[in-house]
């Protein structure tokens, strides 16, 4: 599936659109079971982001939540916290739902399995509110699966 949308990426212009399309192809990728090809995808997109965009820039964040996400499943709990944390800042504009769910989703466990536990619950209560909020279904699922296993 990667594959298919190359042809697009090199078609676009503006390194937003381009960072855009290496988080997607990431996620495909993690999809599909190939970690080490949606490693190397929200990686570069990062690097891409952060050389264009800064430390804070929106893509910077979008692709923080996607690598976050994956390294805090590799157990690299110390970094993906701190990428989390800044996509954390992304509210409403955080993109897909897919960066949603590894904002407030892991972003929570990962807070909570820190010992964190009022900031598990506030990343709860946001991304529970901005799914309701914004009609996400997906997010309000996972998040409420999220606190149902915290009781």
């Amino acid at each position: 599936m990667a594959e298919m949308g190359r042809p697009f990426h090199h078609r676009s212009s503006g390194p937003f659109s381009v960072i855009y399309g290496y988080c997607l192809a990431g996620i495909a990728a993690q999809e599909q079971l190939d970690l080490p090809a949606a490693e190397a995808s929200f990686r570069h997109a990062m690097d891409l982001a952060t050389q264009t965009e800064g430390e804070l820039g929106y893509g910077t964040r979008l692709a923080a939540a996607l690598l976050g996400d994956l390294l805090d499943e590799q157990g690299h709990l110390a970094d993906a916290d701190r990428l989390l944390d800044r996509s954390h800042t992304l509210g409403p504009e955080g993109g897909l739902v897919d960066f949603m769910l590894a904002t407030y989703g892991t972003g929570a466990r990962l807070k909570h399995v820190l010992g964190q536990s009022d900031a598990a619950k506030a990343r709860l209560d946001e991304g529970a509110e901005l799914a309701q909020r914004l009609g996400l279904p997906r997010l309000a699922t996972r998040l409420a699966n999220d606190e149902s296993e915290r009781v």
